[in-house]
């Protein structure tokens, strides 16, 4: 048996985790360390899979790199399975076919000064994937798994001066990937930095930082457990020194273990809301020489579970966060710092305030930069078993104790100092069983000042926090208010292929704060029905808020010629995908917002605007430890989408706490009046310039009032199978179209859209079959209807009536009416079963038109996810106005637009109610077709949908659009609009 295959060995020679500090020599740290070498940059390497024998020749690869991305094997993303040759038959877990095991053969050398001889020196590889053995000059070091923490090696007992080789063969496969099937792709390499450093024989070699706040959270206990590499001979002095404040912890000891601790007086607190940060020097001393010296800054915090709510230094907090995979789409799990700080710039824009790191350690910058940021962060282990936890993986089973406990322990001993980290979590999707049990006694023997959470808890003994996985908003009332919930037959066949419903019994949970460690799945054109989630979340005091799924998409980025091309599952010739399961997020794989943010944004928001009474507005502040009176409230009364009046405001109020603004409005006349109030930076941050702004919410003061269309007789002719009103086109009498002499095609009904993702529904889950589950009911209508009758009425003005044969229909019309510059455009009719929109399709021969409209925007929005873009008067050219996701599907559409104006034609809604519009350069049907976004052309024409209604994206669950009641279009129901359509050169 191969040490890759043997879940008994998950390490020979590994050092114990610890928190990573590169030593210094002297009181400045500030200075060039020459006790770290870095050994990233071009290794020569050779691939081979099976039973193959590595090829003479020797290639230059990066590190680090991932060697799937650099044309050695193929990467396979699968969401809840493994590759080919990882057996799922329970009776044989762990096997590994060796035919499909793929080997990569690392070499370098580099050079040792006689400095680094006689000194204890440690060889540190950050990220590792999956499984590996490392030699230098020959000499067997050792073997690692656990690819998301790193592997440290002593090495001093193999170094010689001058120069040195070392060599290090990486397995794609071990028995631990059976514990790494995270939601992401498959791949393999040396995939985070990789040094030496060299301490001292007598160093501090692992350290961890509390901080206890008193009773009133104003004064906090510091205290410092510090690890020595060896045991001291002598004496030794150990000073602590808090930068900022001067104040100094010290201790003589000659124990390898001590504790030091002092009441600091009001510190600044570190909160996400308010990242204060300390910096800590620990200065190791033998008779006055420094022998070592290492940093840490982090904050004063203290996390406490009490009534059913998380407290940051005493104050309930709420979780607006994401999901978040530590990766690149060029590079895969290499981040570069600009990503990073790019992350979470975005993030704040948006009033993220939380991060889940899902389902593994994310690299070490990341911790560093949250605690700068601003970010309560649930730091993962690196446990899924998702293809195989039915099957006692890990569950009960006692050779994945040693592995999964390890895997947390390392996480804990890595990040324990990192004041973001707020919660642990055992992992993710990996079944149950008293392995977590083991788990977690290892993690609070490292750990007594966080809690922990694991979702797949089936009675919620081992996790601190009931925590639900895509849960509705109507099953979060019901855990709200301390129901049972029971499973339904549908929900026991689900658990048998992927999912893991549970039941739940109140005095399993009561008394716990409530977790939803992933909803809002944002899978593209998704993410409807946040504001519901957003309203149980302020409801129920259990509530702590929850991690939507995810924040970016994991497409992978491939050159051909001069082409960027976006790739996802099932591309690269895979056996078997997930295919376009990778791309869930609300950014997209180059960090480009998808529209579904602006969303986060208004749901996140921590300032939430209601209308009172008597002109009076309700102003609840959700920030937790800031006053409302550090940001700029302003004011502005919109006229027909036009600034009529504009005030600021200062406004006292404490931190989640309420006040009212007055702000009464005189309206003397029939135009559509709006009150809009706006929340923004007083003073520059980190992450964005003072005016920025971070809240806003809408009020309709007095409705608008349709235009009336000016009518007059109009000339018309009746042919065999039309009727041509000169100047104006014809309707033709086969299908009841028009057709104008600027269309390109004519005026089409139109009943369906090129289906998003969660329109295809469990269809996303099978390639070969998913075709048989879709319903094209809808776009058989849109393309086979006739005309029934008609009738043509032309007194004062030219009328035309016609009663359409529509499959699926009860009854449909349409009726024109001409009017001086244009044609009205009546549509009214019941379907028999529920429709994707109801509305009109026409195609203009433009090129690339500016679009400027009245109403939501200036994003895209649908029925279910609307409340985040501003009603408004917004201007853009079509290429701004659409928009590109992964695999192209419906996208672009506009709510409650009163008129939109593209080019010379113009578009007025005569309902009151607002028309939805949509344009793009392509067909409906080349959208549908295409399957990634390179396959669609852009052409010189726009494809224009006018609307009544569209139904909603969805987002409940993950690919299935579960729409909520009032965001369908259902069968037996009634719908009719009206819109007024005008050329300026008639």
């Amino acid at each position: 048996m191969e040490i890759w295959e043997n879940p008994n060995i998950i390490e020979v020679n590994k050092e114990p985790g610890h928190f990573v500090a590169m030593p210094y020599d002297d009181f400045d740290p500030t200075t060039e360390n020459h006790n770290k070498m870095l050994l990233n940059g071009d290794w020569l390497f050779k691939y081979k899979k099976g039973s193959d024998v590595y090829p003479d020749e020797w290639h230059l690869l990066e590190v680090p790199s991932l060697w799937q991305l650099k044309g050695y094997g193929k990467p396979y993303y699968l969401a809840f399975d493994y590759p080919p040759g990882l057996s799922k038959k329970k009776r044989e877990i762990p096997k590994i076919d060796h035919k499909y095991q793929e080997f990569g053969l690392y070499k370098r050398t580099f050079t040792l000064e006689s400095e680094w001889q006689n000194r204890p020196v440690y060889l540190h590889f950050e990220g590792v994937k999956s499984a590996f053995q490392v030699y230098i000059n020959e000499h067997y070091v050792g073997y690692s798994q656990g690819s998301m923490t790193p592997a440290e090696f002593r090495v001093d007992n193999y170094l010689k001066e001058g120069e040195n080789i070392i060599q290090v063969e990486v397995y794609r496969y071990c028995d631990g990937t059976y514990l790494e099937d995270q939601d992401m792709w498959f791949l393999s390499g040396i995939f985070r930095d990789v040094y030496l450093y060299r301490e001292k024989h007598i160093a501090i070699r692992d350290f961890f930082v509390t901080t206890t706040l008193d009773e009133k959270y104003e004064n906090a206990l510091l205290e410092v457990e510090v690890s020595l590499l060896n045991e001291p001979k002598e004496a030794y002095s150990l000073e602590v020194l808090l930068k900022e404040t001067n104040d100094r912890l010290y201790v003589e000891s000659t124990s390898n273990q001590v504790k030091l601790e002092k009441w600091i007086t009001s510190p600044k607190k570190w909160t996400a809301e308010t990242p204060h940060l300390y910096e800590l020097l620990l200065i190791l001393r033998n008779n006055e020489q420094i022998m070592s010296v290492k940093t840490l800054k982090f904050g004063f915090r203290t996390i406490e579970l009490k009534d059913e709510e998380i407290l940051v230094n005493g104050q309930p907090i709420l979780l607006k966060g994401v999901n978040r995979h530590d990766f690149d789409s060029s590079k895969g799990w290499i981040v570069s710092d600009e990503i990073y700080h790019k992350d979470f710039t975005l993030m704040k824009k948006h009033n993220i305030n939380a991060i889940r790191t899902s389902h593994y350690p994310n690299d070490t910058r990341f911790y560093e930069l949250c605690n700068l940021y601003g970010f309560y962060v649930m730091d993962e282990a690196d446990v899924e078993t998702h293809g195989v936890r039915r099957k006692n993986v890990p569950g009960d089973h006692p050779i994945w104790k040693n592995a999964v406990v390890d895997r947390l322990e390392r996480m804990i001993l890595r990040d324990r100092n990192y004041t973001c980290v707020f919660m642990w979590s055992l992992g993710n999707e990996a079944g149950y069983g008293q392995n977590f049990n083991h788990m977690k006694a290892a993690g609070l023997s490292l750990d007594k000042t966080r809690a922990y959470h694991y979702e797949g808890d089936y009675d919620i003994s081992v996790s601190d926090v009931l925590s639900r996985m895509y849960p509705t908003p109507d099953l979060l009332k019901r855990i709200g208010r301390y129901e049972t919930i029971k499973i339904n037959p549908m929900s026991n066949i689900l658990n048998q292929l992927f999912a893991d419903d549970k039941p739940l019994k109140p005095e399993w949970y009561k008394g716990k704060p409530v977790i939803v460690c992933e909803f809002a799945h944002a899978m593209e054109n998704s993410l409807g029905n946040f504001d519901e989630y957003m309203d149980v979340f302020h409801s129920y005091k259990n509530m702590a808020g929850g991690f939507i799924w995810d924040f970016v998409d994991q497409a992978l980025q491939i050159k051909k010629g001069d082409e960027i091309q976006y790739l996802y599952g099932g591309d690269f010739g895979e056996e078997k995908s997930h295919r376009y399961f990778c791309a869930n997020g609300i950014v997209d794989a180059n960090r480009n917002p998808h529209p579904s943010m602006i969303q986060v944004k208004k749901g996140y928001q921590n300032v939430l605007i209601k209308a009172g009474k008597d002109h009076k507005y309700l102003i609840f502040n959700d920030f937790r430890f800031r006053n409302l009176n550090e940001f700029q409230i302003r004011t502005k009364v919109l006229k027909d989408g036009i600034i009529f009046a504009q005030n600021e405001h200062t406004i006292d109020c404490l931190p989640y706490g309420s006040t009212e603004l007055s702000y009464p409005v005189e309206i003397h006349d029939e135009g559509e009046y709006i009150l809009e109030i706006t929340v923004h930076l007083k003073h520059d941050t980190l992450w964005e310039k003072a005016g920025y702004e971070i809240a806003f919410e809408q009020f309709i003061l007095q409705k608008r009032k349709p235009e009336k269309p000016q009518y007059a007789p109009i000339e018309y002719s009746l042919e065999e199978d039309r009727i041509s009103i000169p100047g104006f086109g014809f309707i033709h009498l086969k299908t009841g179209d028009y057709h104008h002499p600027s269309f390109l095609e004519p005026l089409k009904m139109n009943f369906w859209r090129a289906k998003t993702d969660n329109d295809r529904g469990y269809s996303n889950f099978s390639k070969k079959y998913g075709h048989l589950i879709l319903d094209h009911t809808c776009e058989k209508a849109s393309k086979n209807y006739s005309v029934k009758s008609y009738e043509i009425q032309n007194q004062n003005h030219l009328s035309i009536i016609i009663t359409q044969k529509v499959p699926g229909f009860v009854e449909l019309t349409r009726h024109y009416v001409f009017t001086r510059k244009g044609v009205e455009v009546t549509m009214t009719g019941t379907p028999k079963k529920a429709l994707d929109r109801f509305g009109t399709t026409f195609i203009l021969q433009e090129d690339m038109p500016q679009l400027k409209w009245y109403g939501r925007g200036p994003c895209e929005n649908y029925e279910d996810r609307k409340t985040g873009s501003k009603i408004g008067i917004h201007e853009m050219n079509l290429e701004n106005y659409i928009h590109h996701y992964m695999r192209p599907q419906e996208n672009s559409n506009r709510c409650d637009i009163r008129w939109m104006n593209i080019s010379n034609l113009s578009i007025k809604d005569l309902s009151r109610e607002g028309l939805s519009i949509s344009c793009y350069p392509y067909t409906q049907e080349a959208l549908e077709k295409a399957e990634h976004i390179h396959e669609l052309k852009i052409q010189k024409y726009v494809t224009i949908n006018v609307d009544h209604k569209q139904k909603g994206v969805g987002g409940d669950a993950p690919g299935v659009a579960m729409l909520h009641e009032p965001y369908q279009l259902k069968g037996q129901k009634t719908y009719h609009f009206s819109y007024l359509m005008e050329m300026e050169n008639e």
